[in-house]
């Protein structure tokens, strides 16, 4: 048994290894499921989530929740996928930081989404 979990970590930990320290990236077998994983288990719990607050909606209100549900959606996959970056050892601050100005148009928009509905 323990010849066999040594196996599946040294599986899992097979990938691309950059840099050393604290400024090294691991892009691995086990990182990349991890990824894969969490993003499953995201549209899962995002179903269920569409499904208990539209059940009693009419059609009309169903679709203006569906429009800015969907922006949620991708906010919340955008997360998973920043956090399992960090995980990884990618520092994304400098990211988060250039991305400021996009974010500040995406809410100007969305301003405008939330007053036509």
């Amino acid at each position: 048994m323990k010849e066999f979990l040594q196996k599946a970590k040294e599986t899992l930990n097979w990938g691309i290894h950059l840099g050393e320290g604290d400024k090294s990236i691991h892009l691995t077998l086990g990182l990349f499921l991890l990824l894969i994983v969490a993003i499953l288990i995201t549209n899962t719990l995002l179903r269920l989530i569409r499904g208990v607050v539209t059940r009693r909606m009419e059609r009309e209100d169903k679709l203006k929740f569906f429009s800015i549900f969907q922006f949620i959606k991708y906010a919340i996959y955008l997360i998973v996928v920043l956090f399992t970056l960090s995980a990884a050892g990618i520092n994304i601050t400098l990211l988060i930081t250039a991305s400021a100005a996009l974010f500040v148009g995406l809410g100007l928009a969305l301003q405008d989404l939330f007053q036509d509905l």
